[in-house]
């Protein structure tokens, strides 16, 4: 059993006797914390920063309903989704009046479509481990003890 599936079962065993919803919202955010830190380092290293929109609006969200903590983009970085899995625009699509955009395949981007950028899931992937054990230390805090 590697250390991220230890974590999980401990979070599992002492997530079950948190009774409270306060606690698990604060658990739950202390461990989405790195994660979003680290996407909005990454956002600033991968892609090009004109506005700090794609930054500012990376965040995390609890879902009461799933009792989960969701993060991803609000607000203006609605486009953050294009960036992190790529996208095809259809062809054709009308700016203004008689214009159209066109999208040509070039040698940097042979399929006419933009690149991935990704932000979000290598945070996720880099940051798991220290989001599992804050969640632990967490529970373990409020729940007082082991």
């Amino acid at each position: 059993m590697d250390g991220f599936e230890a974590t999980a079962k401990d979070i599992e065993q002492l997530a079950s006797r948190a009774t409270d919803e306060t606690i698990i919202r604060k658990a739950l955010k202390n461990g989405a914390n790195p994660i979003v830190d680290r996407a909005k380092r990454n956002a600033t290293q991968v892609m090009r920063r004109r506005t700090g929109r794609l930054v500012n609006s990376t965040r995390d969200e609890y879902n009461p309903k799933e009792k989960t903590q969701v993060i991803g983009w609000s607000g203006e970085g609605f486009y953050g989704r294009f960036h992190e899995y790529g996208y095809r625009p259809r062809p054709g699509i009308r700016l203004r009046r008689g214009d159209t955009l066109t999208w040509k395949n070039s040698r940097k981007n042979p399929q006419g479509r933009t690149v991935q950028n990704p932000h979000l899931r290598p945070a996720y992937e880099a940051e798991k481990d220290n989001a599992g054990r804050n969640i632990v230390q967490t529970l373990q805090k409020e729940l007082g003890g082991t």
